[in-house]
């Protein structure tokens, strides 16, 4: 990709998002790091074939990842929800999220230079990691945006791990939250394979 131009200052189009969390502005505190510069900086010259996200909201990270994967051809996203929310969305109404989610996308699909394929799997987490590692899927790219739980981003990680093809890359958000995420990461620094 370090042939492409880098897309437009996302987002490019007129999205129907509720809030800027993928920006970095969470609770209204205003953006402390320009996140799509990060991600720009961390995913450019990669080969980002095939890409999952787990856990999408209103597709504000998807829409980013399709513009970012739209600049060439042959780029695919799976995006893995329940879209029944977790303990901070307790006011939501996840029938709007999940509409929300579809506009987003497929504003962004319609959008793009070239096609990217965008597969929505509305299942939980671990059951659809388990079928992918069955499977025998892999995705150069993981993005984990999922629960907010220690033990459930630690089985994120891990099972992600089973899928995530060589010299691939996972990123993950939230995971510094006060919500004991510092638990799983410490976890994994002590249970490194061979």
């Amino acid at each position: 990709m370090n042939n492409k131009s880098l897309p437009s200052t996302f987002p490019a189009a007129n999205y129907q998002f509720t809030n800027e969390w993928f920006l970095g502005n969470v609770y209204g505190k205003g953006n402390v790091v320009d996140v799509t510069k990060t991600w720009y900086e961390v995913l450019e010259g990669r080969s980002l074939k095939n890409v999952l996200e787990i856990r999408n909201y209103e597709g504000q990270s998807t829409c980013f990842l399709i513009e970012f994967l739209g600049r060439e051809t042959g780029n695919a996203i799976m995006c893995i929800d329940t879209w029944r929310g977790s303990f901070e969305h307790s006011n939501a109404d996840f029938s709007k999220v999940e509409q929300r989610f579809d506009a987003n996308t497929n504003l962004a699909l319609e959008t793009a230079p070239f096609e990217v394929t965008l597969t929505k799997n509305k299942s939980c987490y671990s059951r659809a990691l388990a079928e992918m590692i069955v499977m025998g899927v892999s995705f150069d790219l993981i993005y984990i945006d999922g629960s907010h739980h220690s033990t459930d981003v630690l089985s994120d990680i891990v099972m992600s791990s089973h899928i995530l093809a060589d010299n691939g890359l996972v990123i993950c958000d939230d995971y510094l939250w006060d919500h004991g995420f510092k638990r799983p990461i410490i976890r994994m620094r002590s249970h490194n394979r061979p």
